[in-house]
């Protein structure tokens, strides 16, 4: 007996029109909200190898720069980014085949390959020596890549991905489309691309970023919240600072990162008790004034519950906590988790990243110190004199002044890292960065399964 089939679904009879070529490239964004990226891991490798951050006081070895290559969360992070990647590979291969709109049917590519080119950008940070996967993985073929001799080719896709995009995307979007990938967004990680790879010594890129990153300003499309807590919870979502963010709905949102960041024994907004896995440390809270305005909405360190007022230090609170991913009760059900958005790129990291390129490319100038003392007045500190500063100087005061402005939003190893202080940031720790920890390990069980891949030096 044979059974009829009147439907089969493949990826070859999927694509057939509009709609389906929105689904495949939302199930991209799905890999982004996934635990093994922006809803927790990304913290541990963006945060932890820092003086800012750690778990709860506990020396993890991302914080003490002793991670090997049998970390689980390693491992998740390759294996779902590049799950993404295939995910894109397969927009990008197949959308453009489809008979639609041609309007939408390059927005929809030019969004698989903003989310492509984030990937290999964060993969390419974390791993230095990784294999490019261009074309979609359907069968047992090229399922080996080499990462021996390969960054070149890695970084043109990422900035090929990423011009594509900014040529393809809206500026802005309206109704239920709201946090898609834009134009904007496209710009300020390719001009974060061209900072890294300048910090890195591929190529002396600091005026390509700068002028990048100019043409975002000029745009008009962003600014500076008043109230630096609006960047944060749920009340204010892709926003006026908001560049990119990955989204979360009520329901299905990230209560991971509010239990993560939350003080261990104290209930959160959702049913589950916090857990101190992600904390800020002593070290980075004494450097701050009190009177910064980014202070209450960056630390958590008193809060109320059940009546007692838990302070930092304190038995329950042995380290700061970051306020950043704390839900305000008026905001949600403390019944349902939490629907508040990651920030992967906002306006302030632009001005930062302005300043950064124009004094890196040429040193301090009016124009140069613009982008950092816009920041610093919404924060109501001083002003840099540019006519007061040395290069040097000047290079300095913005990796601090990012690592206070985008604390605790998965940036300041990357930013350490680019700058190459990550030794002189860790000294006054206790904790030694060999050269070699730039770059994480490859994962073991990548190693065991291609035999193409080579380890990290060092490892």
């Amino acid at each position: 007996m044979e059974e009829e089939v009147f439907t089969f679904l493949s990826p070859n009879n999927f694509y057939s029109d509009a709609n389906e070529a929105i689904i495949a490239v939302n199930a991209c964004y799905d890999v982004l909200q996934q635990r093994d990226l922006y809803q927790q891991v990304m913290y541990r490798v963006g945060d932890f190898p820092s003086d800012i951050a750690d778990q709860d006081g506990r020396l993890s070895p991302f914080h003490t720069f002793t991670v090997n290559s049998q970390n689980g969360d390693l491992t998740s992070l390759y294996q779902s980014s590049y799950n993404g990647i295939n995910r894109c590979n397969a927009v990008i291969d197949r959308v453009p085949a489809i008979d639609m709109n041609e309007e939408l049917k390059n927005r929809i590519v030019g969004e698989a390959k903003f989310i492509r080119g984030l990937l290999y950008f964060n993969l390419i940070r974390v791993f230095g020596n990784i294999p490019l996967v261009d074309k979609e993985t359907t069968g047992m073929e090229n399922i080996s890549p080499t990462n021996v001799n390969t960054s070149e080719t890695v970084w043109q896709l990422i900035i090929d991905d990423l011009k594509f995009s900014e040529a393809h995307l809206p500026p802005s979007y309206t109704g239920n489309d709201l946090g898609r990938a834009t134009k904007g967004a496209a710009m300020g990680i390719l001009a974060k691309v061209y900072l890294t790879r300048s910090g890195f010594g591929v190529q002396d890129e600091w005026m390509m970023a700068a002028n990048k990153l100019q043409e975002i300003i000029d745009s008009g499309e962003y600014g500076l919240y008043e109230n630096f807590a609006h960047n944060f919870g749920v009340s204010h979502k892709n926003g006026l600072e908001s560049m990119f963010q990955v989204q979360y709905l009520l329901g299905e949102g990230m209560a991971r990162l509010e239990k993560d960041f939350g003080v261990s024994g104290v209930p959160t907004s959702n049913p589950y008790e916090g857990s101190s896995l992600a904390t800020g440390t002593a070290y980075f809270y004494d450097q701050w004034n009190p009177e910064d305005k980014r202070f209450y909405a960056t630390w958590l360190d008193e809060l109320e519950n059940e009546g007692e007022l838990i302070t930092y230090p304190g038995n329950l609170m042995v380290t700061p906590h970051s306020r950043k991913y704390k839900i305000e009760a008026e905001e949600i059900d403390r019944l349902t988790r939490f629907e508040q958005n990651v920030n992967v790129l906002r306006y302030a990291d632009v001005l930062l990243m302005h300043s950064e390129a124009l004094n890196m490319a040429s040193g301090p100038s009016t124009e140069a110190v613009e982008g950092i003392n816009k920041v610093r007045e919404r924060a109501g500190l001083a002003l840099i004199d540019p006519a007061s500063v040395t290069r040097e100087e000047l290079r300095q005061a913005i990796i601090k002044e990012r690592a206070f402005e985008l604390c605790f939003e998965f940036h300041t190893f990357f930013d350490y890292q680019r700058q190459d202080v990550l030794r002189e940031k860790m000294a006054p720790l206790g904790i030694e960065v060999e050269d070699h920890r730039k770059f994480f390990p490859i994962p073991d069980r990548e190693l065991r399964a291609n035999p193409n891949l080579k380890q990290n030096t060092g490892y």
